[in-house]
């Protein structure tokens, strides 16, 4: 045996390698990292949109969904953490948009409310009018009462 000249022993596919090739890159490690992290971060969405709504579920369920579809690859099925990856962002999107749509439809039908924005735009004109001198009315053209109480009645009809 020469075990000065490695590439002489030509036994094997792979000629310049002392002890046979080398491994052969492992299948689907790839998609499984990336089902693995769709799933985690399908879970961080679903947990961020109870907590955090908006952005963070928006985010990382739209992230959990990509990287679950990109996981599969040419293989004929989606992985367990990709599934759950999928349906996690799903329903964190869901639950974002109906606590987003349940929360702007109780802000404008609440009457609280409804006066508590009529008394800020009487604060803003009047601040604007001891600010400058002159009433809102000239430099928008209207108050700003008035224009919140035209956005008002539309947004309770």
């Amino acid at each position: 045996m020469d075990f000065n000249h490695y590439g002489n022993n030509h036994t094997n596919n792979y000629p310049n390698q002392p002890y046979g090739g080398p491994y052969p890159p492992a299948a689907g490690l790839r998609g499984r990292n990336l089902a693995t992290a769709s799933m985690a971060l399908g879970i961080a969405a679903l947990v961020t949109s109870v907590f955090l709504p908006i952005y963070l579920p928006c985010i990382f369920g739209s992230l959990a969904i990509v990287f679950a579809l990109l996981s599969k690859g040419n293989a004929p099925k989606l992985q367990g953490a990709a599934k759950t990856g999928i349906s996690c962002g799903t329903g964190a999107f869901a639950i974002t948009v109906a606590l987003t749509g349940f929360s702007v439809y109780m802000v404008f039908t609440d009457p609280q409310f409804t006066d508590l924005m009529m008394d800020t735009a009487k604060s803003y004109d009047e601040i604007i009018e001891q600010m400058y001198g002159v009433p809102t009315e000239e430099i928008l053209g209207e108050s700003v009462e008035d224009r919140m109480r035209e956005i008002m009645d539309s947004m309770q009809r």
